[in-house]
């Protein structure tokens, strides 16, 4: 049996604070054959660069007004971090990484922001290793009978759930 992943997958497995995350780890861990269309994969790099772009201008602004402060404490950071779609992960990483002064915290800021674009680029680029991309896109007959078959062969219900949320079989 083979996958058809849509662009929420690939999404979900570059960026590691994606709600699909979790998710996306599983399907590219599984066995099976992987595919996608051409369309999704260029979806998928608008995305990434799109989404890249955000988290990189927050991360300066984040940077930009810790360089305002004087000190550094995680109630006050918290109120700065919040305004952000990024903030939330920061403050977790804050509370789990306390740090003595505002210097700290900015160099753990940058550290992230590194680590973060390292580990966006090395998924992003391993999505080709993990994926065949296809150019036709399957009648909704064929997608249908593949649904119709396992779900009469009660075959794979893994399978099953992970199709009822955001994937498709090919």
């Amino acid at each position: 049996m083979n996958l058809f992943l849509d662009n929420n997958v690939l999404i979900g497995y570059i960026f590691e604070t994606d709600n699909w995350n979790l998710k996306s780890l599983d399907v590219m861990r599984c066995s099976l054959d992987r595919y996608s269309s051409n369309t999704v994969c260029q979806e998928c790099r608008d995305i990434y660069k799109k989404n890249l772009g955000i988290i990189k201008k927050e991360f300066k602004h984040i940077i930009r007004e810790f360089n305002r402060k004087q000190s550094f404490s995680l109630k006050k950071a918290s109120s700065v971090l919040k305004r952000y779609q990024i903030g939330d992960c920061l403050i977790e990483y804050f509370k789990n990484n306390p740090v003595e002064n505002i210097k700290e915290a900015k160099n753990h800021l940058r550290n992230l922001q590194r680590d973060m674009e390292k580990r966006c680029l090395d998924n992003y680029q391993n999505i080709n290793k993990l994926v065949k991309y296809v150019p036709v896109i399957i009648p909704i007959t064929t997608f249908i009978g593949y649904w119709k078959q396992m779900v009469w062969q009660k075959k794979n219900l893994w399978t099953l759930k992970l199709l009822s949320t955001h994937i498709m079989l090919a």
